[in-house]
Formats: C-alpha cells, structure tokens, sequence
C-alpha cells in the first residue's frame, strides 16, 4: 500500500524498502530497473521469514557483514544468501531449513503451514527436553530417556482417578527440583500372570513397547517420560498429565461451547498426531474418544497407540482375542477386527483400521455424541458393526450435511477404500484453514 501512497507517481514498492532489502526474496528484484517488478506473494513472504529465523536464532541481521545497500542487492540478484560461515553460533540442524525457505525457485520453498508443523515441533521437541515448569508443570527426563521414575513419583490421591478397558489412571506428583502433576497408566493383569516366567516375559513386552513410545516425538502425540514401580506387578507408564481430562470428558463439558473452528483446530491435532504415528510404522489400534487428552492450552494429543496390542498379549496367560479387551471402545471399532484370519489368528489393526476410528472422532466431536449413542449395550453395538451398520445419520441431526461424506469414506466397508492419514489431514486443514479466514 505504501508504494501506492506515497507520491502521485508510478512508484514501484521496491523502492520503500530501505534497510528491509536484508529480508527481500531474489524474485522482487526483478525489473528493479524498469520498474516493473514483481509482487510480494507467499513465497516470498516465507523468504523474508528464512531471514526471520537467522536473526532469531543468531542475533544478528542477515548480510550483516555488508554494510552497502548496493552490496546487498548484487547478493540477493546474485542468489547469495547469508554465508553459512559467518554464522558459526548457528545450530546445524536449522541451517538446512533456512536454505529451504530461500530457494531461488520460489515453488519450492516450504508453506506456511509445513513451516508452522516444523517450528512447533522443533518448539514442543525442546519444551519437553528443558521441561518448563511454568507453561507444562513438568521437570522430567527428556522423553527418549526412557528411566525408572520410582523414587520421584508418590499418589496425589488414594484412588484411580480413571479406570479403562486397559488400565487405572492414577494421578501422580514428581518432585525432583520442582513439584510436578504427571499421570501414571497401571495396568490390569491377572493373578496368574504376576509371578515367574510368565511375569517376566510380560514384563519384557511392556518395557519393549515402552522403548517405541518414548522416541516417539510429536506436538500432538502424549510424551512418555518413564516408568514407575509400586502400582502392581508391572511397571506402570509415566506421562504427561492433561488438565483437561481425555477429549470425551472435556466435550460433555465444554462441547455445546465449542466453536466450529474450535472443534477443527481440536481435529486437526489429533490427526497429524495420528499421521505422524503412521509416518513411523506406528498402527494406534484403538483410537477413540477416551484415548485422546486434551492440554491446558488446548492442544489435543493422541495417547495409548498401540496399549491394546501390547495389553492382548499381557492381560492373561491365555491367548486371548484382543478385541476382548475393548469393552466401551467397541463403539469406535472396524468391522474388519471382528474377523479372523484363515489360520483362526483375529486380524490385527491396521493404518485403515485407525482410519475408520478416526470417522468415529470427528461424528463425536461434530455432534458432542458418541458412535452409536443411542445403543446402550456392546453386545448391540458389536452385531451393528459386524452387519457394518455404522451409525445412522438421522441420529444425528445437528453435524453439517457437508461433512457426512467424508465420515462415511472413512467408514468404508472395504479399507483400501478409506483416506489415509495424509489425504485425511489435508481435507481437515484445508477445512481449518477456510474456517480461520472467514471468522
């Protein structure tokens, strides 16, 4: 605008730029003598932003070494970027990415929303790792530090502050510096399960997938911080604790409050978190409402991915089906998982299995209801499932007619024929993304 203003004459906008010329992508040089150059655009926003990074992260400016306008505009029609070597305090890891946002084609540098999915990640990556009492309540090990927590966790209460399919949650306090919340997941095993071989074999299973979820690093997926000992026969699961309670809870409570922006916002956290998972050969297997935690801030984050495999096989000395081990979360379940292979094995789940679990959240958070609400009982849910009734549109009213097809492709009865996670994110962010232009 301001090129626009500032004289009657034809001023092109390059010519307001000044001291800025440090931050101005290669392609708004173009015609600089003719005075025909090109617009700012997207792209060269995220340029400038490259240049926001280098200052951030070094303290100082971009070309600081150049003193001369003249000099600096030569190296930006030259392609130069900021030499590597003048920025020696510059963590290597970050430079890789700044040379990504100052392509010289300007089509391959990353969007605006790749580059928001990096810095939070790299943000919540280094939260967790420097464990900020005042915005997490957390002062635990890093999370790929897997550890023996015992001596640092006491109850909070005397009781289970949840009970599951799987497992107690209990509320924990961690002091070791700083007195801090944590959840401590207990799970439930049989008698004949907590002596001997037997006990030892399981417990072997349980640290291995351990092991899995404390390198697993997402903004939105639960931290695993440790473990624990004194809740049972195995070592409990120590991780973050959700102020908001679990995303069934939080919407009984909050949902009729909840904006439609607001309740993609909550979506498209839980599936990059689900996507992520995915991304690493990480199957969740029992995605539902109970199984997503909802932050202080917010922030929904996917916890449990893969606790029912892991539990089908540590619950009982028996060869138990894990679908057994469902109990509420029936509601969210593939019709397929009610099957079993030719050799009479259940069929496991699958990145397609999560998928369909996924439709279940996005009804429930849509509407405030569960999948299939109005049946009371398992047994009923289960027939409904395996006849693949899913839940009946007219039960619910109040979801926009828009986003009833995408349900039902996730729904699919056949699971080649179901998004995948990538193509499921898309369809939400690109949704989010309108909805936060016009609110």
């Amino acid at each position: 605008m301001y090129s626009e203003v500032i004289s009657a004459s034809k001023v092109f906008w390059t010519s307001t730029l000044q001291e800025n010329i440090r931050w101005m992508a290669p392609e708004l040089l173009v015609g600089w003598d003719n005075r025909s150059s090109a617009r700012p655009s997207e792209q060269s926003d995220i340029y400038s932003f490259g240049g926001i990074m280098l200052l951030v992260s070094t303290n100082k400016v971009p070309y600081y070494y150049h003193r001369a306008e003249v000099t600096i505009i030569r190296c930006i029609a030259r392609s130069e970027t900021s030499s590597r070597a003048r920025y020696p305090e510059l963590p290597e890891k970050y430079w890789a990415f700044m040379e990504r946002c100052w392509s010289t084609n300007p089509r391959d540098r990353p969007s605006t929303e790749e580059v928001d999915i990096t810095i939070r990640n790299e943000f919540d990556s280094l939260s967790r790792s420097e464990m900020n009492p005042v915005a997490y309540g957390d002062n635990l090990p890093p999370q790929a530090a897997l550890r023996d927590l015992s001596k640092y966790i006491s109850k909070a209460e005397d009781h289970p502050v949840a009970r599951g399919g799987f497992a107690d949650i209990w509320k924990c306090t961690y002091v070791d510096r700083i007195l801090a919340q944590v959840a401590v997941k207990v799970l439930q095993v049989c008698a004949d399960d907590q002596f001997g071989p037997a006990k030892m074999k399981k417990t072997k299973r349980i640290m291995h997938e351990l092991r899995i979820s404390a390198n697993l690093n997402h903004a939105n997926i639960v931290p695993i911080y440790g473990y624990t000992y004194g809740f049972g026969p195995f070592p409990a699961i120590v991780s973050r604790w959700a102020e908001r309670g679990n995303l069934s809870d939080y919407l009984k409570r909050e949902g009729a409050a909840l904006t439609l922006l607001r309740k993609f916002r909550i979506l498209r956290d839980i599936i990059a978190g689900l996507q992520y998972l995915h991304a690493k050969s990480v199957i969740h297997g029992d995605l539902t409402g109970p199984n997503v935690l909802i932050y202080a801030d917010g922030t929904a984050c996917v916890a449990d991915f893969g606790l029912s495999l892991m539990y089908s096989e540590v619950i009982s000395a028996s060869q138990a089906s894990w679908t057994s081990t469902f109990n509420g979360n029936v509601r969210w379940m593939a019709p397929e998982l009610l099957e079993e292979r030719e050799d009479g094995t259940p069929v496991r789940p699958s990145k397609q299995s999560d998928v369909f679990s996924f439709g279940g959240i996005m009804l429930q958070v849509f509407t405030n209801q569960i999948p299939y609400y109005y049946l009371r009982y398992n047994h009923m849910i289960v027939l409904h499932i395996a006849k693949s009734e899913t839940p009946s549109r007219t039960r619910y009213p109040e979801l926009p007619e828009k986003y009833w097809p995408f349900i039902e492709q996730c729904w699919s009865t056949d699971p080649r024929d179901r998004p995948s996670t990538d193509e499921a994110d898309v369809t939400i962010r690109n949704e989010f993304d309108s909805l936060s232009r016009t609110s």
